[in-house]
């Protein structure tokens, strides 16, 4: 039912973070929708041969976004999950902790926002995935949830200034979901 409610394809889809958790999972279901799918990640090898297209991309870095985005003519959809949570209070972070985290988590969404808009000429979907943690704070949270916050205010920024080109922009915050990232907690917790 659901297929033919969303057939996809004639849609090309773009997942960054595609090689695990959410991204992946992501991935999956839109190529099983029938979209083009091309996955980019900072471990590319994960999932080599899975879909149409594999790229390494590292999004804390600029240059690695802007030649990601030079192999790509067209797309319809874009999809961008990746996150890294270092789980301690602000007194215990050092400046390179909270700048990585930063960088991955809400500069890195920054360059793949304005790279994708030059390959975006037909509108699209751009959705970036956020977390509860951008809504909903604990000790040990801070600059991870401070950087998902920060993708909420990109992505209200982007929508406000890519709706006449019809690209549309959201933000998906999930809550606590069994993913690589999430399995740190369930660990340090035991």
């Amino acid at each position: 039912m659901y297929k033919e409610l969303f057939d996809l394809s004639t849609k090309k889809a773009l997942v960054i973070g595609g090689a695990s958790g959410i991204g992946k999972a992501t991935a999956e279901a839109l190529k099983e929708f029938g979209a083009y799918v091309i996955v980019a990640d900072i471990n590319p090898d994960a999932v080599k041969g899975l879909f149409d297209e594999v790229y390494y991309v590292d999004i804390a870095d600029y240059d690695s976004v802007v030649n990601l985005f030079d192999k790509i003519d067209s797309l319809d959809i874009l999809v961008s999950t990746p996150g890294i949570n270092i789980r301690k209070r602000i007194e215990d972070y050092t400046i390179e902790e909270f700048n990585k985290v930063l960088n991955v988590n809400l500069v890195g969404y920054f360059y793949v926002a304005k790279n994708a808009i030059r390959v975006m000429n037909e509108g699209g979907s751009i959705i970036f995935i956020t977390s509860i943690r951008a809504f909903v704070v604990e000790p040990g949270q801070g600059p991870y949830s401070m950087t998902k916050a920060g993708i909420v205010q990109l992505v209200k920024v982007l929508a406000s200034e890519l709706g006449k080109y019809n690209i549309r922009v959201n933000a998906v915050a999930p809550g606590v979901v069994d993913t690589p990232l999430t399995r740190q907690i369930k660990s340090s917790r035991r």
